[in-house]
């Protein structure tokens, strides 16, 4: 025999879909995705900080005049162009002092230039030495006497018989990269590339100790090596030339003055790379973004007062335990013997202390001198005082319930 169905009335829906049969697993619930949340949050901010690495990476390292940076200051595309020529180029700073110098061209560049350095690279006896991008100061502690002197930004031919000037042709230098030779010795070989009015020039070249060695004003930036409003430049020429007629070059970033062992004092702002400062500073935004987005998602701050309940005995122990850690025996005994003040005085129908002593000592077998230094002594200095007072406190309300 078999059951037949009633159909469902139209317009309802059939009632074990309405309601799930007795016994029946529940059905399953939609699960949280709270942790994709986090997830995003954490995968957003890691390609924020790698975009920033990158960004900081690809930028400019290190100061004017050196071959790492990329920026307009630095000479990354000389050295470049000298690789593709096939010499052989090797960067060094404090860190990485160069050994062995003989028989290669020696550039040096960066923020220190000292007699005693420049006596040093000199005793190595290399083909030639290129001092790049240093001022007055500098060039004169190192024992070459000079004077600052302003320069156009114009074309300036070589105006020497110089075979690397003559064979570049017309470089352009910028302002205040000019040279004058001073008064005292030593005085140069050669004056190429001067201004106008004769007072500066941007390429000297001098003899010291039978090596040859260049002061360069400026011109070998990366900036000076483009090509503007198709006007033809010699500085990328004069670099090449100058700079690889030995199979070896050796940049030394003197950032530091040498110590006697030939290397550099390492300082310890030196050995931080130049972005750092960049870089902490492009992680405040991130941090705001961070912290702005997790305080929308913990919602508005709740300002209502809530109903908070707490037993009595959780309170009164909570007390005691702050007081026995405080080891506040004064406040403790306050509250003991006003507790059993309040109790007495309910009892015996009043609340004057004297009157109270006197009942209490007719009630029980203390001394009226013994309870008045109970209810009304002075506070217990130590922890056995604070104990002896309780068991007192303790047997007087109990003798007086009697």
């Amino acid at each position: 025999m078999t059951a037949t169905q009633t159909p469902a009335p139209s317009g309802q829906a059939p009632a074990a879909a309405s309601s799930p049969a007795p016994g029946a697993a529940p059905p399953p619930t939609r699960p949280s995705r709270r942790w994709l949340r986090w997830v995003a949050g954490v995968v957003v901010a890691l390609l924020c900080v790698v975009a920033m690495l990158v960004v900081l990476a690809g930028g400019s390292k290190g100061g004017a005049s050196d071959p790492r940076n990329r920026g307009d200051a630095g000479t990354a595309a000389l050295v470049a162009l000298l690789g593709d020529e096939g010499v052989t180029v090797s960067v060094h700073d404090a860190t990485t002092a160069p050994s062995a110098l003989g028989g290669s061209t020696v550039v040096l560049s960066g923020a220190y230039l000292g007699a005693d350095g420049l006596a040093r690279v000199l005793d190595q006896r290399p083909a030639r030495v290129v001092l790049l991008g240093y001022g007055s100061d500098e060039l004169t502690a190192a024992g070459i006497p000079v004077r600052d002197s302003l320069a156009s930004g114009a074309l300036r031919e070589p105006g020497c018989a110089h075979p690397v000037a003559t064979a570049a042709g017309s470089v352009v230098v910028e302002a205040s990269l000019g040279y004058v030779p001073g008064t005292a010795d030593p005085r140069p070989e050669q004056a190429c590339y001067g201004s106008a009015d004769g007072r500066g020039s941007a390429f000297l070249e001098y003899v010291l100790r039978g090596v040859a060695v260049d002061v360069v004003a400026g011109g070998l930036a990366n900036d000076d090596l483009r090509s503007v409003g198709g006007v033809v430049r010699g500085n990328a020429a004069f670099g090449l030339r100058l700079l690889g007629q030995q199979p070896e070059l050796v940049w030394w970033v003197v950032s530091a003055p040498p110590d006697a062992a030939g290397g550099g004092n390492l300082d310890a702002p030196s050995l931080v790379p130049a972005r750092v400062g960049l870089f902490l500073l492009a992680t405040v935004p991130l941090l705001f973004v961070v912290a702005v987005w997790r305080g929308r998602r913990l919602g508005p701050i709740l300002t209502e007062r809530l109903p908070v309940v707490v037993p009595a005995s959780e309170t009164v122990e909570g007390h005691g335990r702050l007081y026995h850690r405080l080891k506040a025996y004064d406040t403790a005994a306050v509250h003991l013997r006003r507790g059993t003040v309040d109790r007495l005085a309910r009892r015996f129908g009043t609340p004057d202390t004297e009157q109270l002593v006197g009942i209490v000592a007719d009630c029980t077998t203390l001394s009226a001198q013994d309870v008045a230094h109970a209810l009304t002594g002075p506070a217990p200095q130590t922890e056995t005082d604070l104990w002896n007072l309780r068991n007192t406190l303790a047997r007087i309300e109990q003798e007086a319930r009697s």
